[in-house]
């Protein structure tokens, strides 16, 4: 009787496959960036975006080439405003934030090319507003906004994820 013949191809082929896999770098979240000022008569907000995710949420690539022009960003400004806007909520004591008119500009970081949306922020009432942000929470669970706030001579930073439990943004 002959003994029947194995083959490792299929083996060491898995074996390949599994390193490969193990070898690949990690996703790298990624991080927006928001500031806010309460000054004594007004909120100012800042929110740096990365163009890449705010292009994986909303359509700015006119012409699908895979590159963002200039020109597809200030033609998607009013878009990028609505989704992104709707994705952060303040909301005070008394009830919901509103933001005002926002003024869209490019700014380059270290990290990359951001989209920098700069608006006023008129909440109900003076109290300390709670923050809740789902940006790319569909796309990207890993992705994070550095916060920054300034109140009454006082600077405060935190990291929230998106979809994550809400951040009082408490006033001095």
């Amino acid at each position: 009787m002959r003994a029947a013949a194995v083959s490792l191809r299929p083996a060491i082929a898995a074996l390949v496959l599994l390193m490969t896999a193990v070898s690949l770098p990690a996703h790298e979240p990624s991080t927006s960036y928001l500031d806010v000022d309460f000054a004594e008569a007004r909120y100012r907000a800042v929110w740096a975006i990365a163009v890449e995710d705010i292009a994986a949420a909303v359509a700015i690539d006119a012409d699908g080439d895979r590159v963002v022009t200039g020109r597809e960003l200030a033609e998607a400004a009013p878009r990028i405003a609505a989704h992104a806007l709707a994705t952060l909520q303040l909301s005070s004591p008394e009830g919901v934030c509103t933001s005002g008119r926002v003024t869209q500009t490019t700014e380059a970081r270290g990290d990359g090319v951001f989209v920098a949306l700069d608006f006023p922020i008129h909440c109900p009432d003076r109290g300390s507003p709670v923050l809740r942000y789902t940006l790319l929470s569909t796309i990207d669970p890993t992705h994070t906004v550095r916060v920054r706030w300034r109140s009454g001579g006082y600077e405060h930073t935190a990291r929230v994820p998106t979809g994550g439990a809400g951040l009082l943004l408490a006033r001095n």
